[in-house]
C-alpha cells in the first residue's frame, strides 16, 4: 500500500472528491480576497471556533484603513472538515485487470492486442468495423469464464495494429497468429471469431492444424 503525496499548497481531497483542506496558500489566497488583512489570514488558517465572529482591517483608498466583512462563517469549518480528510491511498499489490502489448511481426508490421484472466489461452477475433475492444465486458473475464485466457486481437488494419500488405489473405493471417503465439509462448490455443471474425478464425485453424486446439 502505497500513501500518495500531498499536492502542492497541502489541498487534500477525500475520497467522495468532495470535502478538502485549505490551509498554507489556500488559506492565505481567501484571507487575501475575503478577509483582506494579517488577522483575517490567521484566522482562516486556524481551526478555532471563534473565527467566525473575527473582524479585519484593510487599506482603503489613500492608505486610510477600513473595517472589513466578518469570516464567513463556513470558511472554518470548511477547513476544519478538511483537516480530517483522509488521505488518498492505492493498492499498489493489485493486479491489473488487462496486459496490453504489441507483436512484432517476420515482416515488420505490429500486431496489437490484450490479454484477460489466465488458463486456456483463447486467440478471439473481432468482426468488421470494429476491434478487440468488442471483446471488453462490465464483468471481469475471471468472474464470468474462470480458467479462460482471452487475448483479443486487433485485425491488421484496425486499432493498433498495422495494415496489411497488398494481396493480404487469410492464409498470411494464420501466419501473423503464428507469430504472435510463439512471442507469446503458447504451444497450442484455441480461437474464437465474431462475425467476420470467423473466416479468420477457421483460416487459422485450417492453416495451423498442429497448434489449434
Amino acid at each position: 500500500v502505497c500513501l500518495a503525496p500531498p499536492p502542492p499548497a497541502a489541498f487534500w481531497v477525500s475520497r467522495a472528491g468532495v470535502c478538502g483542506r485549505v490551509r498554507s496558500a489556500m488559506a492565505t489566497r481567501w484571507g487575501r480576497w475575503l478577509l483582506g488583512s494579517r488577522r483575517g489570514i490567521a484566522a482562516a488558517a486556524g481551526l478555532g471556533g471563534a473565527t467566525t465572529a473575527a473582524a479585519s482591517t484593510s487599506a482603503g483608498p489613500g492608505g486610510r484603513e477600513q473595517r472589513g466583512s466578518p469570516i464567513p462563517r463556513w470558511l472554518p469549518s470548511l477547513v476544519a472538515q478538511g483537516s480530517a480528510a483522509p488521505p488518498l491511498r492505492c493498492d499498489a499489490t493489485a493486479a491489473p485487470r488487462l496486459r496490453y502489448g504489441t507483436c512484432k511481426l517476420r515482416d515488420g508490421r505490429l500486431l496489437a492486442y490484450h490479454e484477460e484472466g489466465s488458463g486456456v489461452p483463447i486467440i478471439a477475433l473481432h468482426g468488421m468495423g470494429s476491434s478487440r475492444l468488442t471483446w471488453l465486458g462490465a464483468a471481469p473475464l475471471t468472474e464470468l469464464c474462470p480458467g479462460a485466457r482471452l487475448i483479443a486481437v486487433d485485425r491488421p488494419g484496425y486499432g493498433g495494429s498495422s495494415p496489411p500488405p497488398f494481396g493480404y489473405s487469410y492464409s498470411d493471417f494464420a501466419r501473423d497468429l503464428e507469430d504472435l503465439a510463439d512471442a507469446l509462448h503458447l504451444p497450442s490455443f484455441c480461437v474464437a471469431g465474431h462475425s467476420s471474425g470467423g473466416p479468420y478464425a477457421l483460416a487459422a485453424a485450417a492453416g495451423l492444424p498442429g497448434r489449434v486446439a
